[in-house]
């Protein structure tokens, strides 16, 4: 049986990338570059008429100018290309063949000038460890580099020791090529440091893609979970609302106990508790006064037909940050419930709804002018202890004050800064109960 050989690594993308980078960079000024080289080449040509023939000035002067241009043709080409990789990918070998060409035209400078004095020989070395130095520290790739360095200083470096009446050419071609091993390393320190800035640039890029990627996945999770736990509730609600009614109409309709009027009346209390439901899911800003005109649109109709005025006063109120449609939903069925058992018991004539702000909290008040009753006996029926329950939900209180045949006078006492509370510390997925 054989092994299967391991897959053989493809290239690693981060280093293709910095290698792009240095490219780029060197594209942004080849054509001042240029300019600047040509300009250079058509000096040293006219300089050195002294020392050298005009016919091999000229020839060296125009295959270092016919190069540059070609150089620029290729550049030039790697810029139209589709894209920057494909243009590395055909012409990078061209441009390496150029910079090897127009390095080692300048390595030649020292070997045209072998029957020059020794200090213009020195001059012409002096100077292309200028150039070594301005090439290292242009932005390049390393074989770029290689091809722009290496060969000017070998053919520098052998026309020195080939110098023929320089009595210490030896020590005079060891120190130049010293001083260029210097440059070059010097130069390699240089672009290491530059291509390692531009790795951390793009793993520090690609942490930041990765991370937005992660926190647009967990806004996708947690409105997910929003809408799962929003669903929930509603069928809580529902359930423990509506159904709950109408399980319990049905089953006195079904036993013969339960008159038209009841039945018209559960059925009025089973769409104003869905029409609160659908109410509380609509986008009020955190705005309570918002919130209770809804109300007042939903109940105004039944407070009408009970023959009951209703008046309205609101001042301007603080947003609640903390109401959000649950918790309005809690709002909603408080003073739903106050309204309810003032269609049902009070056999009052007016009704006054009103909102104030205070310092820390706000205040919802609802009194009637109906018959009122006891407030210091226990309560006997399931509303007042399901509002009292309610407004602890919300970090609020209720207090109620009446008395027999003087009306009744509820105030709704709600947090502008709610801190949350133990009992609402649930486990992701469960919603509060209603």
């Amino acid at each position: 049986m054989t092994e299967a050989k391991p897959a053989t690594a493809g290239p690693d993308p981060l280093r293709e990338r910095v290698r792009e980078d240095s490219v780029a960079l060197f594209m942004a000024h080849w054509r001042v570059s240029l300019v600047a080289a040509s300009m250079v080449t058509v000096a040293a040509a006219l300089g050195g008429h002294e020392f050298v023939a005009e016919r091999v000035r000229m020839l060296w002067a125009g295959v270092i100018l016919a190069n540059y241009f070609l150089q620029g043709l290729v550049v030039l080409q790697m810029e139209r290309a589709p894209s920057l990789r494909e243009g590395i990918a055909r012409w990078m070998p061209w441009l390496l063949l150029s910079i090897f060409v127009s390095s080692a035209g300048w390595g030649l400078v020292p070997w045209l000038l072998l029957q020059a004095p020794v200090s213009v020989l020195v001059f012409a070395s002096l100077f292309n460890a200028m150039l070594i130095f301005c090439v290292v520290n242009a932005p390049a790739t390393p074989p770029m580099q290689a091809c722009a360095v290496l060969p000017v200083a070998v053919v520098n470096t052998a026309a020195l020791l080939q110098h023929p009446t320089l009595p210490y050419a030896m020590p005079m071609a060891a120190g130049f090529g010293a001083l260029y091993g210097v440059i070059l390393l010097f130069g390699v320190r240089v672009q290491g440091a530059l291509r390692a800035s531009m790795r951390e640039r793009h793993v520090a890029r690609d942490l930041a893609h990765e991370l937005g990627l992660h926190q647009q996945r967990l806004m996708e999770v947690e409105r997910e979970r929003t809408l799962l736990l929003e669903r929930h509730r509603l069928m809580q609600d529902m359930h423990d609302g509506l159904g709950s009614s109408l399980v319990s109409a049905l089953a006195h309709a079904e036993r013969g106990q339960l008159q038209p009027d009841e039945l018209v009346h559960t059925l009025h209390e089973c769409l104003d508790d869905l029409r609160v439901v659908i109410d509380s899911l609509e986008p009020l800003d955190h705005d309570l006064v918002a919130l209770l005109a809804t109300l007042r649109f939903r109940t105004g109709r039944r407070l009408e037909q009970a023959g009951i005025q209703l008046q309205w006063e609101m001042q301007d109120l603080p947003p609640l940050h903390w109401l959000g449609p649950p918790e309005a939903l809690q709002v909603m069925r408080i003073v739903q419930q106050a309204l309810s058992n003032i269609i049902q018991h009070a056999r009052a004539q007016r009704v006054c709804i009103s909102a104030a702000a205070g310092a820390q909290e706000v205040e919802v008040c609802i009194t009637d002018d109906g018959q009122g009753f006891d407030a210091t006996m226990p309560p006997s029926g399931r509303g007042l202890r399901s509002i009292q329950q309610r407004a602890q939900r919300l970090g609020g209180r209720v207090e109620i004050h009446s008395e027999p045949g003087q009306g009744s006078c509820m105030w709704l006492r709600l947090p502008i800064e709610r801190v949350p509370l133990p009992a609402e510390k649930r486990p992701p997925g469960q919603a509060p109960v209603s």
